[in-house]
């Protein structure tokens, strides 16, 4: 079953029909083509989903999107100025993205 919601992300608000089991991290991936916050752990221990909601971090991997409506989103891409990395996103993160455990 969907739903309607309309969901406010980096400062642009937009409608949205998702089902309505569906988490934030997943409509922000698979609506808003947004994929700084991803799933690692799934039980929102690990922070790689983490986004702001209201200026508080907040696990999108456990937060169903419908009750996100109404509140302010800022994920990792919200947080550069147009054109530019912010210096979370850099060098370092890039290089983490590729990083295996036990591996130099």
């Amino acid at each position: 079953m969907k739903q309607i919601v309309k969901l406010k992300v980096n400062g642009v608000e937009e409608e949205k029909a998702v089902h309505t089991h569906h988490t934030l991290l997943d409509v922000l991936r698979a609506e808003f083509k947004l994929f700084g916050a991803r799933e690692g752990c799934g039980i929102g221990m690990c922070g790689a989903c983490t986004v702001l909601l209201d200026g508080k971090p907040a696990s999108s991997c456990l937060l169903l999107a419908a009750l996100a409506e109404g509140k302010e989103i800022l994920t990792i891409e919200g947080l550069a100025e147009p054109g530019k990395l912010h210096p979370a996103s850099g060098e370092r993160g890039r290089a983490a993205d590729h990083a295996v455990a036990g591996v130099s």
